[in-house]
């Protein structure tokens, strides 16, 4: 009876903390990662409780950057964020990278683009886009590109001034006289052949 007794007694502590723990990993697996766990405890439980905490800060932690990351890059606009998530290794440290390898390369897809489209509209049509892209990334960045080879290749050269005329020559003195006979009507504005027929009668 004493023993059966002690016994309860002694697994009273140990079903707590269990519970505990059992509270704390189903708060995380519904995403909440302000649970802790007592680390004070001596012997198994408070290794447990240890490792517990230090997967719930890093997993905090890097819940954190990613949505800083993505809120800076696609709701705020601005780029070249990186995720900071210090002490991590195998998968979490894969994650990391990648969220920073995407954020990275959209960065630099984006100011290229950028910096063709404001040096086209600035008349600037020997820019070229020379990013590396793949996707919708690359359709934009193909769209970017046509107009400005277009442009390029269609613009008109510079206009240049075309060789001065010949100046006329003077009228002679012979062609002078006959002008003037025909817009007097003198018989000297009759052709030659009429002028001697005319002699002759």
């Amino acid at each position: 009876m004493t023993n059966d007794s002690a016994g309860t007694v002694d697994s009273a502590p140990a079903d707590q903390d269990l519970r505990r723990l059992l509270a704390g990993l189903t708060a995380v697996r519904d995403g909440d990662f302000g649970t802790r766990l007592p680390d004070d405890a001596d012997g198994l439980m408070g290794d447990i409780a240890k490792v517990f905490n230090g997967m719930v800060d890093q997993l905090s932690v890097f819940t954190s950057e990613v949505t800083r990351v993505s809120r800076e890059v696609g709701t705020e606009g601005t780029l070249g964020g990186q995720a900071k998530v210090p002490g991590v290794s195998g998968t979490w440290a894969d994650l990391t990278d990648s969220v920073n390898a995407m954020a990275g390369n959209l960065t630099t897809q984006v100011r290229d683009i950028a910096q063709v489209a404001t040096a086209v509209a600035k008349g600037d049509l020997s820019q070229k886009i020379d990013v590396d892209a793949r996707g919708e990334i690359l359709e934009l960045k193909n769209t970017s590109r046509t107009p400005s080879t277009r442009w390029s290749t269609s613009s008109p050269p510079s206009p240049t001034r075309s060789p001065a005329s010949p100046a006329r020559s003077a009228p002679t003195d012979a062609s002078a006289a006959r002008r003037t006979c025909r817009a007097s009507g003198a018989p000297g504005a009759t052709s030659p052949t009429r002028s001697t027929s005319w002699r002759a009668t």
